[in-house]
């Protein structure tokens, strides 16, 4: 794997690092999307608007740079000197002149990280015993810098030089002939790595300098696959500091390294856990962010975010904004369990029975829709309405009048049942002690589970979505208190968002890895208790939901540590939250789309046929699962990929039996990284080992055990 650069790096006497987006990287789109933030904060400490700051920054160094050269003949100048010119052009005093310069090095401080990569091939030339310089192209002072060195754990460095120290730079040339001069070392033993294809590779070869890119992480990522690249061209003209930071947070996660990059082409080398950082985390994010700003122009004392779909967004709610003057509680509830409660007369009886239903038995029907266990329905009755028994099948061709009639007869039995369900739903709610003005969360769509709380409590309740459409104005009562995020009233059929092409697959990945709610009882010592069902085989989908909220919480994390105090700075708008997501389900790679592989679909008030995400792998080509497929595209992308495994089992069938030298190579090196796995296993604690597992690389440059080290350098 690295075997090219240990080539180069085994010829060479010193080893030149450059420093920014190699060794040590802010995670944004672009460096300069630093001053946008910068502005935002000298705002907020002054009060004074720095307007079009970004472009002012960036004029201000190449102007200085500019008069540096022509009048001292210096190609490079210092932070300080750019701030002198700064302040005369917004006319800033003395004391928010120096509180501006602060911030940026704030800021810095705050963004910069150490890059994976770049530490992986900075331990080799340390356990190379090789001499190491930095050498960069900078404004930032030593101090600075070489506090962030030490810090990350860059500090066994001989020397580094700076160009706004030594008045030249890398990329006119002139830094590295200055290097050469005062290290004394021949050009062909000096070898350069960086990121830059231009200071930091063609100037120093054009020299005679060895060099190795490590390109930077976006650049990688933008060459991933055609997904990657749509979202990277579409940021270039336009992107805020949050939507900068966020790209480069998962470029900076899936994209660093050019040596363990996810399978070419895919969007996440089919990975959940990657697909949760990197389309599902920014869309939950986004969500989160715009609630924060909800809350607080609705002045919300209380958030209730309701099961299952609120799960999720709860948790990353609370964890970028647990400052948020705003309580937080999970609140089970359904469609089934509170339209059940909220039946008290007739006329509710009668709108359920003439709903819309789907082939069932009539003793489901009952279950599904009133609570009633079949032990309450009277089989005479059905015998008296031609119908066979409890497992007679009935739907939308089933006589209307003749199920009404069936209805209200047990209509004492029902509004038993929703009393006591309602008592205990009351009671529960209750329980969370909400005395303020409350807002329910939850995906959405039309504010039907918010207008069966607000009759059920007789209280005002918002309601803040994911989606509302244009049906949620059929009542009155939630139309003017509820809010969408990614669609606000909007018609279900358009095409613009994921959430109306994609509805189903976007309610699976919400969905938290939890049994589907159905009431809540009381029991015998009048406890509340929740009552789920589990005859739903979800497994499948549990197990995937876990490693995508994992991601998406990961992301949250990482965003909260960038960000630190400055989370309400943060904010990204829904078109951008969910783009990658939306490209995704549009157009999946089929690794990616297996994924998905055998999840059902789960909807209680749909048909019981199966439906499945993607269909299993042996279904895949059965023409009659078809119409039960939620995700088209995916099924479509699977197919391929199973197709494409059928030939290359064939290719492998019409070998001959005499494997070539790679096979027996990748055999060999695969029985040998079993046996190193097993004895790392016996002979460390468990966090090195886990530390073994997450990045092999790592460890062994990382392990001060000497033979570890020599065994590392002749196996790679």
């Amino acid at each position: 794997m690295y075997s090219q650069f240990i080539n180069i790096l085994y010829k060479s006497e010193i080893i030149s690092f450059d420093i920014f987006d190699t060794l040590i990287s802010r995670p944004l789109f672009s460096p300069f999307d630093t001053f946008d933030h910068i502005a935002d904060l000298f705002f907020e400490r002054h009060g004074k608007q720095l307007l079009g700051f970004k472009k002012i920054r960036i004029h201000c160094e190449d102007s200085c740079r500019k008069n540096a050269l022509v009048n001292e003949k210096r190609q490079d100048v210092t932070l300080d000197e750019i701030y002198i010119y700064i302040a005369s052009i917004y006319k800033l005093s003395n004391e928010e002149s120096k509180s501006l310069l602060n911030i940026e090095k704030y800021v810095e401080k705050k963004l910069l990280i150490p890059r994976q990569s770049g530490k992986i091939l900075y331990k080799l030339a340390s356990i190379y015993y090789k001499d190491i310089i930095l050498v960069s192209d900078m404004y930032l002072d030593r101090e600075f810098i070489s506090n962030l060195m030490t810090e990350y754990e860059f500090d066994n460095f001989i020397e580094f030089y700076l160009s706004s120290e030594v008045g030249l730079r890398k990329r006119e040339g002139d830094l590295f002939k200055y290097v050469l001069s005062k290290t004394k070392c021949p050009a062909e033993k000096l070898l350069h790595i960086g990121d830059n294809a231009v200071g930091d590779i063609s100037i120093p070869k054009s020299l005679g300098i060895n060099t190795f890119q490590t390109p930077r992480a976006i650049e990688l990522m933008a060459s991933q696959s055609d997904n990657w690249r749509t979202v990277c061209e579409s940021s270039k003209k336009s992107r805020t500091f949050s939507q900068s930071l966020s790209l480069g947070l998962v470029a900076q996660k899936l994209f660093d390294n050019q040596y363990d990059l996810p399978q070419k082409n895919t969007d996440f080398g089919g990975c959940p856990f990657a697909f949760g950082y990197a389309a599902f985390g920014p869309a939950v994010v986004g969500f989160a962010s715009w609630l924060n700003r909800m809350v607080k122009s609705d002045m919300i004392n209380h958030l209730v975010f309701l099961s299952r779909d609120g799960k999720i967004v709860k948790d990353i709610f609370d964890l970028l904004y647990h400052n948020c003057n705003v309580s937080t509680n999970y609140f089970y509830a359904s469609r089934r369990a509170l339209r059940v409660a909220g039946i008290k007369n007739d006329a509710d009886i009668i709108n359920i029975t003439l709903s819309p239903i789907y082939s069932t038995t009539i003793q489901d029907f009952f279950k599904d829709k009133f609570g009633l266990d079949s032990e309450y329905i009277d089989t005479e009755i059905l015998q008296n309405h031609n119908l066979s028994g409890l497992d007679a099948n009935i739907g939308a061709k089933f006589s209307r009048e003749t199920l009404l009639s069936i209805v209200l007869f047990h209509k004492k039995l029902i509004f038993e049942r929703a009393i006591a369900e309602r008592n205990s739903l009351i009671d529960a709610f209750s329980s969370m002690g909400l005395t303020g003005k409350t807002a329910i969360v939850d995906i959405g769509y039309a504010g039907t589970m918010q207008n069966y709380f607000i009759n059920l409590l007789n209280k005002e309740i918002n309601g803040y979505y994911f989606a509302t459409f244009n049906t949620i104005e059929e009542s009155s009562a939630v139309k003017n208190s509820s809010k969408g995020y990614v669609i606000d009233v909007g018609h279900p059929n358009c095409t613009k968002s994921g959430i109306c092409t994609h509805r189903f697959l976007y309610e699976t990945i919400f969905c938290d890895a939890d049994n589907s709610f159905i009431c809540y009882e009381h029991d015998n010592l009048d406890n509340i208790i929740t009552v789920k069902n589990l005859d739903h085989d979800d497994i499948k989908r549990q197990y995937l939901v876990l490693d995508i909220h994992a991601g998406a919480k990961v992301f949250a994390a990482d965003i909260l540590a960038a960000c630190k105090n400055e989370m309400p700075f943060f904010y990204l708008p829904p078109d951008f939250a969910t783009y990658q997501l939306d490209l995704f389900f549009k157009n999946p790679h089929p690794v990616d789309a297996l994924m998905f592989e055998g999840v059902l679909f789960e909807d209680s008030a749909g048909p019981k046929t199966l439906r499945y995400i993607v269909p299993p792998l042996n279904l895949l080509t059965n023409g009659s699962i078809q119409k039960n497929i939620v995700w088209n595209q995916g099924s479509i992308a699977a197919k391929k990929a199973v197709i494409a495994m059928k030939k290359k089992k064939n290719r492998i069938n019409f070998k001959e039996e005499k494997p070539n030298h790679v096979e027996v190579q990748t055999n060999r090196i695969g029985v040998i990284r079993k046996f190193e796995s097993f004895i790392i296993r016996q002979f460390t604690s468990d966090k090195l080992y886990a530390k073994y597992l997450r990045n092999r690389h790592e460890y062994f440059l990382d392990s001060k055990h000497r033979l570890l080290k020599i065994y590392f350098n002749i196996t790679g």
